[in-house]
């Protein structure tokens, strides 16, 4: 039984740590997508309203992308229920609820400054900071397991296949050197 507790909470640990990270490349691709929006006086009107509005006030912005994804996960639900094309509706309900994580994470990036004026917003926002402690503290054995693992097939790999594996394998650091220089 306690084997079982332990994955429960390895897979809950590792869902909400992939959330966290998807959180933070969205709130990225957020101030990127915002940056090259044309339309200075509208971001700007839009951060002057902000700003204008009282902390409490900024929580109901938070309803937006609910009410906006919701049709479509139900669209994405009735797919899967009544059409049977299982693939299509789950990438309906993927793409509606990565959006909404995207929108919300825009959101709260406009709006965190009020948000962190209300007491409660705090505790909740540093009970989230050590809930993500927590989650890679029990993650990190299993992540160093498995990178040690990915080394040993990688050294293995070129062995094991000749040429083209350690070919491939070249080719992609040299991609990676590309990207970074």
């Amino acid at each position: 039984m306690e084997k079982l507790k332990r994955a429960a909470l390895l897979v809950l640990a590792g869902l909400f740590l992939i959330e966290a990270w998807l959180w933070e490349q969205f709130v990225a691709l957020g101030r990127v997508l915002i940056a090259h929006v044309p339309y200075e006086r509208f971001k700007q009107w839009l951060a002057a309203k902000i700003s204008a509005l009282p902390p409490a006030a900024v929580v109901p912005i938070f309803i937006l992308p609910i009410l906006v994804i919701l049709p479509f996960k139900l669209l994405g639900l009735w797919l899967i229920g009544h059409h049977h094309h299982f693939f299509l509706g789950a990438l309906v309900f993927l793409a509606a609820k990565m959006s909404g994580l995207a929108v919300t994470a825009f959101l709260y990036d406009l709006t965190k400054d009020k948000l962190m004026m209300m007491a409660w917003f705090r505790w909740v926002a540093a009970k989230a900071i050590a809930l993500k402690a927590w989650a890679h503290g029990l993650v990190a054995p299993y992540k160093a397991g498995l990178k040690l693992r990915i080394a040993a097939l990688k050294a293995y790999l070129p062995r094991a296949r000749g040429g083209f594996v350690a070919l491939a394998l070249r080719l992609r650091k040299q991609m990676s050197r590309v990207r970074q220089g």
